[in-house]
């Protein structure tokens, strides 16, 4: 898989987005597999009063209609990707994701430098606004070799069933396509072994709040006065 040179896209004064005075001081991942449960964690994470980024929503906006990635996109892979309306058919791309590798790479291509150079502009923005600390949620961080952005990666993780269900159901997706789906992504267990916290979402919403409080605590004595 080919690497995106983030550190140069995301340099201040060459210095990267984590040690950089233009920067927060802090800046964490966020990252799970596919229907884990990260946007409930980065949920709960706000609510703590800490700004979340959300990459996904990057790259949606990036490849709406009017966007720097739409039209590239439709001209590389075909007008099959697009919808009647001209927004980008995103189960048709993922289908055709799953069934030629070659697609994955060609997409990042598009969109990565993009939703790269989004995340400096918001990330330069909050520290001018005074935010010590940011999570970033990246579904694919260590797929797309993001992980040296980061001062603390946190995974969130869930039983592979459960996952399965809820794809089925947030997608309407048969059982087959969602498996193949979740497979796409490095299984869960390495994405675990290879980051600095891991929150199990497996009991409801009630305990996963307090394992996410407890991986805050744990921040604020890395990082005292940051939270």
């Amino acid at each position: 898989m080919e690497k995106y040179n983030f550190q140069s896209i995301l340099a201040n004064n060459n210095k990267y987005c984590k040690e950089s005075s233009a920067r927060p001081n802090v800046v964490l991942g966020l990252t799970g597999g596919m229907a884990a449960g990260k946007s409930l964690v980065a949920e709960i994470i706000k609510n703590a009063g800490i700004s979340v980024i959300d990459t996904d929503d990057l790259a949606k906006k990036a490849s709406a209609p009017g966007g720097p990635c739409l039209d590239r996109l439709a001209r590389r892979l075909g007008g099959q990707i697009l919808n009647a309306d001209g927004t980008l058919d995103r189960k048709k791309l993922l289908q055709m994701i799953i069934t030629d590798a070659g697609v994955k790479g060609e997409v990042e291509k598009i969109i990565h430098p993009e939703v790269l150079r989004r995340l400096n502009e918001i990330l330069t923005r909050l520290c001018r606004a005074g935010r010590k600390m940011v999570v970033v949620e990246v579904p694919l961080l260590f797929e797309a070799g993001w992980s040296g952005l980061f001062d603390r990666i946190i995974c969130v993780t869930a039983p592979r069933e459960e996952r399965i269900r809820r794809v089925m159901k947030r997608n309407r997706v048969d059982r087959h396509t969602a498996g193949a789906w979740i497979d796409l992504q490095l299984d869960q267990e390495k994405k675990s072994g290879l980051s600095d916290f891991v929150i199990v979402n497996d009991d409801g919403k009630d305990l996963l709040k307090r394992r996410v409080a407890d991986v805050l605590s744990k921040l604020n004595r890395l990082y005292p006065g940051m939270l």
